[in-house]
């Protein structure tokens, strides 16, 4: 565990709200902005998508918007073509934002400036370290994934499921549990992705279309790139630097980050796994993963950063080689 003299917990503003608090709320507003996370993954994506049917079946108008261009990779998934960036849109009008899957409201990026000083925000959302930073908030630790958490919803804003809707959310419960094998997984977590099944989702095709879809060069650029990686703390903690020119090398469809944790995490011992990223000049992506003993939400939450206690990420400012020595001393204490 994190040394708690070390990492403060953050500091809840507002209080949680129950699913039926929320679909009221939902009910009484009329236009929303749904939007996620820089650098999205597949939950926020699936989840942003699956908000948007959720509105326009009670009949709201809604936009999605994007911090950043939605990955090609997830391109298939029904309604991710229509979610637009953030920078393209000029003047819109709007009662509510529904923030999802976003533990802190800085992690929008540049969707803030969209949002007015009165804009009501609704926070839906499943990382142990969310700051609770809207006016109504659905934070719920215990979901595998925000779209296992807007499953639960549902039943409250009486939406019925649809084969599209199905996929959605199953999606984004598949790829934030890591098809299942991680800790996140619960029997209720199981129940939901049954349910969803039923609707004739298939998950051979969405593990295919997610995992199993690489091209010749990406695997033999992916080949030479992790023979690099670093070994500390007697094995323990594996790390991996990746600059500019490397993610260059790599096509849009391939999820590079996550084939390097689900490469070392079969290493026998292995406890942290550790990419930095050189963003710019002077700041530095993090992304960590643990297997079992190690909480790493509160490792990045020390650097203004946050997510799940086996999975989370930070920027911090500062060049690589002062960022590596910073996150691995943090590491040393709780190794």
């Amino acid at each position: 565990m994190i040394r708690k003299h070390k990492i403060k917990e953050p500091q809840v503003a507002r209080k949680n709200n129950s699913f039926q608090e929320i679909s009221q709320v939902l009910r009484a507003h009329h236009s929303f902005l749904v939007c996620t996370h820089v650098n999205p993954d597949p939950d926020a994506v699936a989840s942003q998508c699956a908000m948007v049917q959720i509105l326009r079946h009670l009949g709201k108008r809604v936009i999605a918007v994007s911090p950043e261009p939605i990955p090609r990779r997830f391109h298939f998934l029904p309604g991710a073509r229509q979610i637009r960036l953030a920078s393209s849109i000029k003047k819109w009008d709007f009662d509510m934002a529904i923030i999802l899957d976003c533990g802190d409201f800085n992690r929008i990026g540049p969707v803030q400036p969209l949002l007015s000083p009165g804009t009501l925000l609704v926070n839906i959302d499943h990382h142990v370290t969310n700051s609770f930073f809207g006016q109504y908030n659905c934070v719920v630790p215990k979901s595998s994934s925000t779209a296992e958490l807007l499953y639960d919803l549902l039943a409250d804003i009486s939406c019925p499921l649809t084969k599209t809707l199905a996929q959605l959310l199953y999606t984004g419960i598949l790829t934030d549990t890591g098809c299942f094998r991680y800790d996140n997984t619960t029997p209720h977590t199981h129940e939901v992705a049954s349910r969803l099944l039923s609707f004739g989702v298939s998950s051979n095709k969405l593990y295919i279309k997610l995992y199993e879809s690489i091209t010749l060069g990406d695997l033999n650029n992916f080949n030479k790139l992790v023979s690099s990686f670093e070994r500390h703390f007697n094995n323990q903690v594996i790390c991996l630097v990746l600059s500019q020119k490397d993610l260059k090398r790599f096509s849009e469809e391939f999820d590079l980050r996550d084939r390097i944790f689900r490469h070392f995490r079969a290493i026998k011992d292995v406890e942290v796994i550790v990419i930095f990223t050189v963003e710019k000049k002077d700041v530095t992506r993090v992304n960590f993963r643990s297997l079992s003993r190690v909480n790493v939400a509160w490792l990045a939450y020390h650097f203004q950063g946050g997510g799940h206690s086996r999975a989370s990420g930070c920027l911090v400012k500062g060049d690589l080689n002062h960022t590596k020595k910073r996150v691995l001393q943090e590491i040393s204490e709780v190794i």
